[in-house]
């Protein structure tokens, strides 16, 4: 059977698994490449190893593509993996976080890699070589993977946990969407939020067994919010923060009185999820109170200075007497990061003395509540 002009330049060679590591090239790279080797051909060989491509799947690609005939070289030496790294370092303008991670996803074959050319210069009872050999030689490649991508020990070591617990982070750093360190304090925030949610949900049922339940109910939640810009700035470095979802599936009707109030805490870009919590915690919304504070703060549209104060009720707990209610303006000085005003405790006993009071999502301990909470 007669081969087309394509077929005899472009046999089907398949690429080595060591190539298959690396990432190809985006879209606009690669079109530079095609482009590139259109006008002054293919400068730099394909390398055959083990009868695969071990470096130059995009030339190979591109050459394809604009009907440039390749030429090849094959590879002769002893550490295909080491060149295959070398090659890519040379051409690609990597970060100290994405060389970091390149040597992470190159360790196991490095690990191979010297395992196999140990046994090839040995002489000895096979059976010992295999159970000797490997646990030194992994030492040594990892060594020499740090050494090789030009990163230290400790940031390959950092990498190498991130790959092993969160692959889609090691994803972002070899994109160079994300640093180590980054991945590194995203992986503390995250295992923070898995602390609050076990922490919270089962105690919470626990204190209703202990204490019985609540007429009123005080909840600050750790709302999370998407849209930070500033890592100094980032809730998630004051503390751990929960989902929508989490917060409404908190088990609040366990501690709640068949008659109760709820004091609510939400900011103005909450409220409509504060709206969600409430009925999911099985109350009623009624109506507000706004703490404005002495500094602004952070915003899109306004700098926001004020806090929401939500009250919402469930059953037929009666409402306080004409004594205990104040303005629905409460003036108070901005705390620590989060804090609330301490009045609004005052507050609230002035409204309900009679009735036993409990605090969720407490950062202190407040005399005569319940107080419920990581922090506490």
């Amino acid at each position: 059977m007669n081969l087309s002009t394509q077929e005899r330049k472009f046999p089907n060679i398949t690429f080595h698994e060591i190539a298959e590591v690396l990432p190809m090239m985006e879209a606009s790279e690669f079109d530079s490449l095609k482009k590139n080797i259109a006008e002054n051909g293919l400068v730099e060989p394909i390398v055959i190893y083990e009868g695969q491509i071990l470096d130059g799947r995009n030339r190979w690609l591109a050459c394809k593509e604009v009907c440039v005939t390749p030429h090849f070289q094959d590879y002769t030496g002893d550490q295909p993996v080491s060149y295959v790294i070398s090659k890519n370092l040379e051409r690609r303008h990597l970060s100290k976080s994405q060389r970091a991670m390149l040597a992470v996803e190159f360790l196991p074959l490095l690990e191979e890699e010297a395992r196999r050319r140990q046994l090839s210069g040995l002489i000895q009872n096979q059976d010992t070589v295999v159970e000797k050999i490997p646990q030194r030689e992994m030492g040594k490649a990892r060594e020499k993977a740090g050494e090789i991508v030009g990163a230290s020990g400790r940031y390959v070591s950092d990498a190498k946990k991130i790959k092993s617990e969160s692959p889609e982070l090691a994803d972002l750093i070899l994109q160079g969407d994300m640093t180590v360190s980054e991945a590194k304090r995203q992986m503390n925030r995250d295992k923070k939020i898995e602390q609050i949610v076990e922490n919270t949900v089962a105690p919470i049922e626990g204190v209703a067994k202990s204490m019985g339940r609540f007429p009123v109910i005080y909840a600050d939640p750790p709302w999370r919010y998407d849209f930070s810009k500033s890592p100094s700035r980032d809730i998630e470095n004051q503390y751990p923060t929960m989902t929508l979802e989490e917060i409404c599936n908190l088990d609040v009707a366990s501690l709640a009185h068949d008659d109760s109030v709820l004091f609510l805490w939400a900011t103005s870009p909450k409220q409509k999820e504060a709206l969600q919590v409430i009925e999911s915690w099985g109350f009623e919304y009624k109506t507000q109170a706004v703490w404005v504070k002495d500094k602004m703060g952070m915003g899109y549209y306004f700098r926001q200075q004020h806090e929401l104060l939500l009250v919402a009720t469930k059953g037929n707990l009666p409402t306080c007497g004409s004594s205990g209610r104040v303005s629905s303006v409460i003036h108070s000085p901005r705390g620590v990061h989060s804090s609330k005003p301490d009045i609004v405790y005052e507050i609230i006993e002035q409204m309900y003395p009679d009735y036993r009071k409990v605090e969720l999502f407490a950062r202190q301990k407040t005399e005569g509540w319940v107080s419920w909470g990581n922090e506490v």
